[in-house]
């Protein structure tokens, strides 16, 4: 014992260790004995937009870039705070030479293609979902969303959540919308869905402008929309979004109708 407290720097590289071999088997992110987790495929390095092969230097460079990228709407101050300290967690154990060794070692070893798989407490879930979703993993955080609103999150995480997946639905809306040729019907239903999330999990108030800015695309691609799926093949297969064709239609006629009216 007192040769421990004599060397901290010791006892602080044997804890780093500790938590980078906890890292390594699924473990990173202390949880309580009563707190519920969710199971979460992450790749740190992916976090912090690096490179299996990266010096301590550069890590701290994107570390601090994560920090300086916090949103700026549409998070809570706890998915924030979250946010901070699952960074905290990554960095820690990605910042040091052995510890990153160590974790390299058990994705390499252990990781499906998302990487390795976390448990990570329910209180954390909103600020790895942030994270992720900047980092490009769309289906990840869809897949790990549902699952976290399966259980009771609460309304506040349960807002935090959606407001990550409605950011995820954007992100999939703009690649389907920027393909070629624009997958438009794909990328309305994506909007659509990130716009039910908002509004059906009280994301409404953590981002207003967010939901403004797909209101607005929304209505702007509605009458494209509307062409695209009237003109799919008839057939069952296809019932369905030609129905919502038509209905977009009418809704559109009506809308003119009014606007005639009203200038009348």
């Amino acid at each position: 014992g007192e040769a421990a407290s004599d060397d901290p720097q010791g006892e602080a590289m044997a804890a780093a260790v500790a938590t980078a071999i906890a890292a390594a088997s699924g473990a990173a992110f202390a949880a309580g004995p009563e707190e519920r987790c969710v199971s979460v495929p992450m790749n740190f390095f992916a976090v912090l937009g690096l490179r299996t092969a990266m010096s301590s230097a550069s890590v701290a460079r994107c570390y601090e870039e994560r920090l300086a990228a916090a949103p700026a709407e549409g998070l809570s101050a706890n998915a924030l705070d979250a946010r901070l300290e699952v960074l905290r967690v990554v960095a820690g154990i990605l910042g040091n030479g052995s510890t990153r060794d160590i974790y390299a070692r058990g994705l390499k070893e252990g990781a499906d293609a998302d990487g390795l798989v976390q448990e990570v407490p329910l209180r954390l879930v909103p600020g790895v979902l942030s994270l992720l979703q900047e980092a490009g993993e769309e289906e990840v955080v869809l897949q790990v969303g549902e699952e976290a609103m399966r259980g009771r999150a609460g309304r506040a995480i349960a807002s935090d959540v959606a407001v990550c997946m409605a950011l995820a639905r954007c992100d999939l809306g703009r690649v389907a919308m920027g393909a070629r040729p624009p997958d438009v019907v794909g990328g309305c239903e994506q909007l659509e869905h990130a716009a039910h999330l908002l509004r059906e999990h009280g994301g409404t108030s953590l981002a207003p402008r967010l939901l403004d800015a797909i209101d607005t695309t929304l209505a702007e691609m509605k009458p494209r929309n509307v062409i695209e799926l009237l003109a799919l093949p008839i057939g069952e297969d296809n019932r369905h979004n030609r129905d919502r064709g038509l209905k977009g239609l009418r809704d559109l006629l009506w809308s003119r109708e009014g606007a005639i009216t009203a200038a009348a």
